[in-house]
C-alpha cells in the first residue's frame, strides 16, 4: 500500500485452519493449501499449531485475531476472509465488535512470524 498499489489479503482464515474443527469441515476442508501457496494442509495445520501454543489462543481467539488483524491493517486495501456458512459470517462479523489487536496481541504475531513459525524461540 506504500508504493500506491492495493494489497488484498487472501484466505486470511487459511482455508478454516484458523476457526477450528468446524470451520475445516466442507469446501473450507478440501483446499489445495500446497498448489495455493506452497504449504501443504498438514503445514498449515502445524503452523496454527505453534501459533496456539505461542499465543496461548484458542481456534476463536485465533479466528478473531486474524479477521481484526487484517480488517484493521492500514496496509491492506481488501481482505477475503472466506465462509463456508452463514454462522461463519456471523462470527467474523462479531470479531469486528472487539476492535483492533492490542499491541500485546501484534507482539506475539510479530515473534511467532519472526520465529519462523517455530517453537524455538
Amino acid at each position: 500500500a506504500a508504493l500506491g498499489v492495493g494489497v488484498v489479503a487472501i484466505r486470511v482464515l487459511g482455508g478454516g485452519v484458523l476457526g477450528g474443527e468446524i470451520a475445516r469441515q466442507g469446501v473450507s476442508g478440501t483446499t489445495n493449501s500446497l498448489a495455493m501457496h506452497g504449504v501443504s494442509r498438514d503445514g498449515e495445520m502445524s503452523q496454527a499449531e505453534i501459533l496456539r501454543s505461542l499465543t496461548g489462543y484458542g481456534d476463536s481467539e485465533l479466528r478473531d485475531l486474524a479477521v481484526r488483524f487484517a480488517v484493521s491493517n492500514a496496509d491492506i486495501s481488501s481482505s477475503l476472509i472466506g465462509f463456508s456458512t452463514e454462522g461463519q459470517l456471523e462470527e467474523a462479523i462479531g470479531s469486528l465488535a472487539l476492535g483492533p489487536p492490542t499491541t500485546r496481541e501484534l507482539e506475539s504475531l510479530n515473534q511467532v512470524w519472526n520465529s519462523g513459525f517455530t517453537q524455538d524461540q
